[in-house]
């Protein structure tokens, strides 16, 4: 199994992650993936995926864990099972789902210059082939111009499936008519993007401050300058200060919260009880927004069958218990809300 460390791992703490003898040696660390990989909803609904997120956490015996090892442990899990979900598509020969895959990790193979990775696409697929170039040692698309177009075709085919698949559920189900509608408008919009011909920008210079080319390495007395590389860095520093990590404010935020809590008398006593049950209704209904820094989508959770629900269950119960989670836990919201007369007050 792929173990990423560092903080979008939840805190994962192998040392005190108790496994059975046999499945440790599945462990493999993959210390050079900062990040885990996002996870498609559609392969949290692949048969492979719902097979083996159980299974795997079966073998862990999950239950036996405390709910922060626990919690880890399934991450674990559904990342090992999406990428054998992903694998499996990428071996699926000539599909549109293979191919998009396929192209997509040609893209970040080339994006990131990962030559391992590129040099496995092209021993094994003849797409790869077609379009990285790996003689000067660094990763490269042939022909981008071909690259870019092959893509934009496959998406639009895909989308193009997408569309006719929620014109024909509208059609049998008269009740999800207008959500199907928003669906398809949502669909036309991501089409424009995906339009062989739309039009782009393409940024050839960026004009410097004396600041901006020192940050950079450079001269002084450069002005500007046109190397992609260069470009993208200058970019990211100028938008540092938005998008970095914020200084702390622990002292401030600890005065906030204990004055709401004053002020704020929560009555716990007209909350629902919280249950395995209400997880479960609550993945029904919600929505598969983009995943925090783990990667994991709600799909995750709803096909990964009841033992990664109980997973959530524990981890929310040991919070609500006054708990601190594992360091680097992707902290959400929880709405839990007031009963109905008819729930206390009885029949």
């Amino acid at each position: 199994m792929r173990v990423w460390w560092g903080p979008p791992c939840s805190g994962i703490r192998l040392a005190s992650l108790t496994i059975p003898p046999n499945f440790g040696e599945l462990l493999v660390p993959r210390s050079s993936a900062p990040f885990p990989p996002r996870i498609p909803v559609a392969h949290c609904r692949h048969p492979t995926f719902r097979r083996l997120v159980p299974k795997y956490l079966s073998l862990m015996q999950v239950r036996s864990l405390p709910p922060g090892e626990r919690s880890a442990a399934t991450k674990i899990a559904i990342h090992e099972a999406a990428a054998i979900v992903k694998q499996e598509i990428l071996e699926n020969g000539e599909s549109l789902e293979s191919k998009l895959v396929l192209l997509s990790s040609i893209a970040n193979c080339t994006w990131q210059n990962n030559f391992p990775r590129a040099k496995h696409l092209v021993s094994k697929f003849p797409l790869a082939q077609e379009h990285l170039d790996l003689s000067s040692g660094v990763v490269i698309l042939r022909d981008p111009n071909c690259f870019e177009l092959q893509f934009s075709l496959a998406k639009m085919e895909h989308l193009n499936r997408q569309k006719a698949d929620l014109a024909k559920e509208a059609s049998l189900n008269t009740a999800v008519a207008s959500r199907a509608k928003l669906k398809l408008a949502l669909l036309d919009t991501k089409a424009v993007l995906w339009r062989p011909k739309s039009a782009y920008l393409a940024i050839s210079e960026v004009i410097l401050s004396q600041e901006e080319a020192a940050a950079l390495g450079l001269q002084s007395t450069e002005t500007s300058t046109k190397e992609p590389q260069l470009i993208a860095s200058a970019f990211a520093n100028a938008w540092s200060q938005v998008f970095g990590t914020k200084g702390s404010i622990a002292n401030d935020s600890l005065r906030f919260v204990q004055e709401y809590a004053r002020r704020n008398r929560w009555q716990w006593n007209l909350a629902y009880p919280l249950s395995k049950n209400s997880t479960a209704d609550f993945l029904k209904h919600a929505r598969n927004s983009a995943p925090g820094w783990d990667g994991i989508p709600y799909a995750a959770y709803k096909y990964g069958g009841e033992l990664a629900i109980e997973s959530s269950d524990n981890t929310r119960n040991d919070l609500v218990d006054g708990n601190l989670p594992l360091n680097h836990f992707n902290l959400g919201l929880w709405l839990i809300p007031l009963k109905n007369d008819s729930f206390w007050r009885g029949p």
